[in-house]
């Protein structure tokens, strides 16, 4: 609620894990893309594989999003930057609504053996960009 309650108020939101140490403030991170609407960081580790967008064959594992790669980019809530725009809230919005609608009863979203820990933002997230339904 608190990104989104940013996001309508036409303020920037950036939210981290608790274990994040940030080094320099997080607004740079919103100036270094001056035209994206939301900001987030990948499970990428290998940081050369992570700058190189070249057309290639062969890939560090989680780090595929480059042309040509076979592997899927998993997007890493642990850091995320919103700017206050239309598309960042409506992002927003359903990434909070959906987890939200996960109640964690058996027999409930598909879960006959109660999945109160079985939903989490990293994968509800990477399915909103995804553009994976709700069920």
């Amino acid at each position: 609620d608190l990104v989104v309650w940013l996001l309508r108020a036409g303020r920037p939101a950036v939210v981290s894990d608790v274990d994040c140490a940030w080094l320099s403030r997080p607004q740079a991170l919103l100036e270094l893309q001056p035209t994206a609407d939301v900001l987030a960081g990948t499970d990428c580790l290998d940081t050369a594989a992570d700058d190189d967008r070249s057309d290639r064959s062969s890939v560090v594992p989680r780090c595929g999003h480059h042309p040509g790669s076979l592997w899927s980019a998993w997007f890493n809530t642990g850091v995320l930057a919103f700017r206050p725009t239309a598309e960042a809230l409506s992002l927003a919005s359903e990434w909070r609504d959906r987890m939200a609608s996960v109640s964690g009863k058996p027999g409930e979203n598909d879960c006959d053996h109660g999945c109160a820990g079985a939903v989490d933002d990293q994968l509800t997230f990477n399915q909103i960009v995804a553009g994976s339904p709700t069920k």
